[in-house]
């Protein structure tokens, strides 16, 4: 995966990678390997970004990628915290803060 999301960032398309923090799956800690080994410039370390004042989840922000995870969700993010990750998406293809 690593050639095609490589290709997407280096189009100047944004990318948002999320995972629930449950997942044992497709955990939030591979996909924070992966999203590192991507290579590009640290914007912003890992800060906690928040839903109705509430930390929803960590953020790791990349030139070109940003790296979030969704506290309390596993594997089915958008179903187990609907609300939370909706206002992350919406926000991201808004290109406002998360």
């Amino acid at each position: 995966m690593t050639i095609f999301v490589r290709k997407i960032i280096n189009a100047d398309v944004r990318v948002l990678l999320y995972y629930g923090d449950t997942d044992l799956v497709c955990n939030f800690l591979m996909g924070q390997q992966f999203t590192h080994q991507l290579g590009y410039p640290l914007i912003e370390a890992k800060t906690p970004w928040k839903y109705n004042k509430q930390i929803a989840g960590f953020k790791t922000t990349y030139d070109g990628v940003i790296f979030l995870t969704i506290r309390g969700s596993g594997h089915m993010a958008p179903q187990y915290r609907a609300p939370q990750t909706t206002s992350a998406i919406k926000k991201f293809v808004k290109n406002l803060s998360i």
